[in-house]
Parts: C-alpha cells; structure tokens; sequence
C-alpha cells in the first residue's frame, strides 16, 4: 500500500514538475493540487494510527495493571483468592449473558 502511494504522489509530483519547466500552468496546478491532496490523506491517516497507537499502549498498561494487581493479591492472600476472585467474575459475566438474552 505505501509502495502505491509512493508511485502515486511521484507521479502527480512528477506532473507538478513537468508543468512547471513547460510553462503548462494548468498541468503544474493540478499535479500539484492532487500531491497536496495525497499528502492531506498521508497527514489523516498518521494520525489515525498515532490515535491506534496510543489506544493499544493505554489497554497494555491497564492488562499490565491487572496483572501486577492480581501477583500482589496472589503473594499476600494466596492462590484460593484469586482463583475465588476469577470464579466470582466468570458468574457475573455468566449471569450479564443470561439477563441480557
């Protein structure tokens, strides 16, 4: 996909260029217009991946919270609690699937 719009943003760039050294104001405009605008898509799309990115980074450190949370609990109260805790849990989750159908 990257490779196509390499290709793609060349070429229009390319165009841009052409009609420049040609004094083809109008072919320089629009090779120059479709660059900006792949360029505006490319900023888009960055963005959303930096919003990916951090979404991915924020769940990671809530699973690693849990975790650290749940060694603690296993290191104090022992394993009966935890696995208490987790029986607990799988009923609730069981009794929200039963009520909700």
């Amino acid at each position: 996909m990257a490779m196509l719009f390499h290709s793609a943003l060349n070429e229009d760039l390319k165009l841009w260029v052409e009609g420049e050294e040609s004094g083809d104001v109008g072919m320089a405009r629009t090779g120059a217009r479709r660059a900006c605008s792949k360029l505006e898509a490319l900023k888009r799309e960055g963005a959303k991946l930096a919003r990916l990115e951090a979404e991915g980074v924020e769940q990671v450190r809530a699973f690693a919270a849990q975790v650290a949370e749940t060694l603690g609990e296993w290191q104090e109260r022992g394993a009966p609690a935890v696995l208490d805790r987790l029986r607990a849990a799988k009923e609730g989750a069981g009794d929200e699937e039963g009520g909700a159908g």
